[in-house]
This record gives C-alpha cells, structure tokens and sequence, in this order.
C-alpha cells in the first residue's frame, strides 16, 4: 500500500478508552458497542502528509500549531480507509465504523464501500490524531530557514543542541524511532 496508494495500514495497541472513544452513539447505543470490545480490531492508515504546519508562540495558549492537509493527503486518507475496510470485511468483520462526517457511522459490507469515493474531502470531518511530528526545528546551515546546524547546534545559541525528530527536514512516513536513536547516537558521540 506504500507504494501504491501512499499509506502503511497498521494495526495498533491503545487503550480501552481510547478504543471505545471511536464508538458512535451515547448512552445503550455506545454500552453495546463497549460490551464487545473485546472483538474490536484497532487499525490506523498511516498517511505521510504533503502538508507542512507552522509552529508560533502564543500568549494565551502556548504554542500555536497549524497543520492543513492538503488535498492529495485526504485522498490518500480516504483510499486507505476504503482498503482498510475491505481487508476487514473480507476477514469477516461485520461493522466498521468509519470515522468521518458526514459517511455512514459504521458501514456492515463490502457493498458499502463506494462511500468512501463520495467522502468528504474537507480535513476537518475526519478523527485524526497526528503522531511523530516531525520538523520543528529542522536542521540546515542557513538559520533563516532551520533552527539548528548540520552538527545539531542551535543557530545563535552555544551548547544548545536538539536531537530528536524535530531536526528532520521533512516528515519519513514511518515511526521514527530507529531514525531519532541513530541521530542521537551518533550527534551525542560528537560532543564527546
């Protein structure tokens, strides 16, 4: 799916409440969902977004994060779910439920999946969650446009150095935390 569509269907471990928080409904209509959890499969579809955000300061809120998707990326979204969905069915789920706006809260066959093609593609009518963030402070040698240098050093600031996700330049599309312990290890061997 990497290669083709643009994502990497992963299925993941969260907890419970995290599971039952994806649920439609309140009240008996969410009770009966959270009495078969113990059915429920997690999945995610993990999109390397086109998108970059902005980080600025803000006074009331800490730091202002703006990230939009952009077009290519929701479709790649919705290309994925679609598949996800169908990799479900025919494993012999018999729900999924969708997570967008505006789509059916749970789909129950192969039949239903057209829907996903008549998705919205506004971002905002999708649950997300972003995860390895990356490029917060990317590492280049000119300062107008990274944060730290080559070697990792902050620019302008002695003895400062990040080494962590945040110095790649761009997001890889996989977890990256083989790639963040290779550059800690080897930036931190440097200061030695």
């Amino acid at each position: 799916m990497r290669d083709t569509v643009g994502v990497k269907l992963e299925s993941i471990n969260v907890p419970p409440e995290v599971a039952a928080a994806r649920f439609p409904g309140v009240g008996r209509r969410l009770g009966a969902y959270l009495d078969r959890l113990d059915h429920v499969a997690t999945w995610s579809v993990a999109v390397r977004a086109e998108a970059e955000g902005r980080i600025r300061p803000s006074r009331l809120f800490g730091d202002h994060v703006k990230y939009d998707l952009t077009a290519n990326d929701i479709d790649r979204t919705r290309r994925g779910m679609k598949h996800l969905a169908e990799m479900h069915f025919l494993a012999g789920a018999t729900e999924v439920v969708t997570g967008v706006y505006g789509m059916p809260e749970v789909l129950r066959s192969l039949d239903e999946l057209s829907r996903y093609d008549q998705a919205s593609v506004d971002p905002r009518d999708y649950s997300m969650v972003a995860t390895h963030l990356f490029g917060g402070c990317r590492a280049g040698s000119d300062p107008a446009m990274s944060v730290v240098d080559p070697q990792l050093r902050v620019h302008g600031i002695d003895g400062l150095y990040v080494m962590d996700a945040s110095v790649f330049p761009t997001n890889t599309g996989v977890n990256p935390q083989h790639g963040i312990m290779a550059v800690a290890t080897v930036a931190s061997e440097r200061l030695c």
